[in-house]
């Protein structure tokens, strides 16, 4: 899978390059010999054999056989965006129905936004078991919010690990 990953990432870089030849020339189409044409159809077989082989599409399954319990990975689209976010499925009393809650990881659960349709879903990965190779818990990094060197609370540009413990509660 790696090399089709590869594959992939050269014509992703082929097609921008053409791309950005095109606006730096002032054209506002093709090379005459379709260069940018042929790479995009590259691209998108490339996808598609990506996306057919053994395991890949197998993992996804339709938005209709979703759990309504549970946490699990859904994959929304908006447009020509895609993503997918842990969600959990929950009635909403207040609208009569069920709606699909998510989190990004940074804040807690929200609702899914109704602009992004929900297409597909898989279980949640089981977590890794711990083993003896584990490192040491990182020192204290000051935020109070955690013990971890990148802490998600910490501004990026504040972020230090200070090399004390952590506070006396």
């Amino acid at each position: 899978m790696a090399d089709k990953v590869q594959s992939i990432m050269a014509l992703v870089d082929r097609y921008w390059s053409l791309a950005y030849d095109e606006g730096k020339e002032g054209r506002n189409h093709d090379t005459p010999d379709g260069a940018a044409q042929a790479t995009l159809l590259a691209l998108k077989s490339a996808i598609r054999e990506a996306i057919a082989a053994p395991g890949v599409a197998d993992e996804w399954k339709p938005i209709e056989s979703a759990p309504r319990s549970g946490v699990i990975l859904l994959a929304v689209k908006s447009g020509n965006d895609s993503r997918v976010f842990a969600a959990e499925m929950s009635n909403d009393h207040d609208i009569g129905g069920d709606v699909w809650n998510i989190t990004t990881g940074w804040g807690g659960w929200t609702r899914l936004h109704k602009g992004w349709t929900p297409v597909a879903w898989q279980p949640r990965p089981a977590a890794p078991s711990p083993t003896a190779e584990q490192p040491e818990r990182p020192p204290y990094c000051g935020s109070g919010h955690c013990s971890c060197i990148e802490c998600p609370y910490a501004p990026p540009t504040e972020h230090e690990v200070k090399p004390t413990s952590a506070p006396a509660r």
